[in-house]
């Protein structure tokens, strides 16, 4: 009798194993994304860099604690400087944010992001026209650092008109003084029911 208890109990023991291993390994990251190589990518890093690299636009707003806040990438973040991408209204913007009091701060925006002025003088973006690829933008404007302020020309804005297969060109300013140009090549673009311009897929590029 205690042979025969003692083999049932180990049986549901063998069983039991696999089960809580299963359970235990079933616990992993869904935004991650695991190739045939066993190398996990790091799918929402919109970081510029000197390679090409896609995104999808939205034009529409999400909730965070409560508040209404407009989507965007951001593509560079250091302490003291951030830069976003969004689509508001047939725009693209260009947006950089500040340190102040220790949070992120941009003198043309409310604390939800919301636009109140077009002038800047921190980060730019001007309208390239019409290229077939992203290699064809190659327009650097003359913007140079006076102090610790980048500066531009009066007709570079915050945002520029969302044109299909344009190309356009940003320049912005990192904590190290140093400037940084970026090409965005606007590929393709959805409509909703109503006509309006509801999102973009872009290429953009450090160049």
């Amino acid at each position: 009798m205690r042979i025969h208890k003692l083999i049932k109990n180990t049986a549901l023991l063998a069983m039991a194993f696999p089960l809580a291993l299963f359970t235990s390994c079933s616990d992993g990251h869904e935004d991650d994304i695991t190739d045939s190589d066993g190398d996990t990518e790091v799918t929402n890093d919109y970081t510029a860099t000197t390679n090409v690299k896609n995104a999808v636009i939205t034009d529409e707003y999400e909730y965070i604690e409560g508040e209404p806040v407009h989507k965007s990438i951001t593509i560079y973040e250091d302490f003291n400087h951030r830069y976003i991408l969004q689509l508001v209204d047939g725009d693209i913007e260009f947006v950089h944010y500040t340190r102040k009091d220790g949070s992120w701060y941009n003198n043309n925006r409310n604390k939800n992001g919301i636009y109140i002025d077009d002038y800047t003088d921190q980060s730019g973006i001007i309208n390239c026209g019409k290229v077939s690829s992203i290699d064809e933008i190659e327009t650097k404007s003359a913007w140079y650092i006076y102090g610790s302020t980048l500066r531009l020309p009066d007709d570079c804005h915050s945002s520029a008109t969302v044109q299909p297969y344009n190309g356009y060109s940003c320049a912005f300013i990192t904590e190290d003084g140093l400037i940084n140009n970026m090409r965005i090549f606007v590929t393709e673009y959805t409509l909703d029911s109503r006509g309006r311009l509801e999102s973009i897929n872009i290429e953009y590029q450090l160049f």
